[in-house]
């Protein structure tokens, strides 16, 4: 089993590619989410779905590393005309992306599904906007 496998689990729902952690129990496992996120980088960028939606139901506490990776990870998928969308964060973790002024940056929905359905208008809205111009 890979690091990949060991902490993160990841489908293609057709309008994204959906990550979601497994438990974190250390700072060591942590360190190997943040390299996790990096190989999903490079892959996210060879799949037909440029979109993104974290699921963070089972993140309870956030190191300045996992952080860092999180901001790097988005900056890798809006750059490469996708969207990236958080979801199921806990209170605590709302509380620190907020203190760290990152609800400024990242896209928050309450559930998997509702980012999915946002992501489903957002296509919409832009084809339908495509064959008006």
């Amino acid at each position: 089993m890979t690091e990949n496998e060991i902490y993160c689990e990841h489908e293609d729902s057709g309008w994204a590619t959906i990550i979601r952690f497994r438990t974190l129990p250390d700072s060591d496992a942590q360190e190997c989410v943040c390299k996790v996120l990096e190989e999903l980088c490079q892959r996210n960028k060879e799949t037909a779905s440029k979109n993104v939606v974290l699921d963070m139901a089972r993140i309870e506490s956030m190191q300045s590393c996992l952080v860092g990776a999180l901001v790097a990870f988005r900056r890798v998928v809006v750059q490469d005309g996708g969207a990236f969308l958080i979801t199921n964060c806990t209170p605590f973790i709302v509380e620190l992306l907020q203190a760290c002024q990152l609800h400024r940056v990242f896209d928050f929905c309450e559930t998997t599904d509702d980012a999915l359905q946002r992501l489903t208008r957002s296509a919409a809205d832009r084809m339908g906007r495509g064959r008006q111009e």
